[in-house]
């Protein structure tokens, strides 16, 4: 009777322990998850895509009504949808740089040096090729960080890129509004009596002359905008960076 006692007294207390250890790799999983959205959440690829997508969403707000500025449209949301691919690649950057603990295999590397300096002849081909292989890993992993700063100086260029175009094409909405506001039509009306009315088509063609050129430009722009978060993305995982930005 004793020994079923503590038999089933054993095999309870195995029950807690392992009820646990999986609550305990439960909370660690749910931490590391939870880690990971915060990170994603504040990372600058996701902050530079959101003003992106803002102004963006502004030009689209300040053209919907100019059918002359839909190629500004169309070439603004092209821009929109490679910062999205751009701000993919990072993340895809980001997690795995994160996968590699470069001071702990810092740290490593340094002791497998000396102990191939200080150890046995017969172990420092073994140790050198452990050396060798560590270098390999934080040499990718310094390329992998070197491209994703690569990327996100560009989508820094391409956000501010986008902003000055928000306060140009507003700036050509507010003009395209003053040539005939309602002001002027009153006057107009009230001046047809006595003097010819005057000819607004007239008054409003080099204004929509300029606008027209200009809009050629900015689209050209766009499409340059466009075109280096392409080029960028090609890039290898390797070479030095511009400075990175941050939001």
């Amino acid at each position: 009777m004793l020994t079923t006692i503590v038999a089933v007294a054993a095999l309870v207390v195995i029950a807690v322990l392992v009820l646990l250890v999986a609550h305990a790799r439960r909370q660690a999983v749910a931490g590391r998850q939870s880690d990971a959205e915060r990170s994603t959440l504040e990372s600058p690829a996701r902050q530079w895509r959101a003003r992106g997508d803002k102004a963006v969403e502004r030009i689209e707000q300040l053209t919907r009504s100019r059918p002359e500025l839909s190629g500004v449209r169309a070439d603004a949301e092209a821009v929109a949808a490679e910062l999205r691919e751009t701000e993919g690649r990072v993340a895809m950057l980001d997690e795995a740089i994160a996968s590699v603990p470069s001071p702990e295999l810092s740290a490593g590397r340094a002791r497998l040096v000396a102990s191939a300096e200080s150890g046995a002849e017969a172990d420092r081909a073994e140790l050198l090729d452990a050396v060798r292989s560590v270098d390999q890993t934080l040499e990718s992993d310094r390329r992998r960080r070197a491209t994703r700063d690569a990327l996100l100086a560009r989508m820094h260029g391409t956000v501010s890129g986008l902003e000055a175009a928000v306060s140009e094409v507003r700036e050509w909405v507010g003009e395209a509004e003053s040539v005939v506001s309602p002001n002027s039509a009153a006057e107009s009306t009230r001046s047809a009596s006595t003097t010819s009315p005057p000819d607004l088509d007239a008054v409003s063609r080099p204004a929509m002359a300029d606008r027209s050129g200009a809009s050629v430009e900015l689209a050209e722009r766009l499409q340059g905008l466009r075109e280096g978060l392409v080029e960028v993305r090609r890039l290898p995982d390797h070479g030095s960076p511009p400075t990175q930005g941050l939001p």
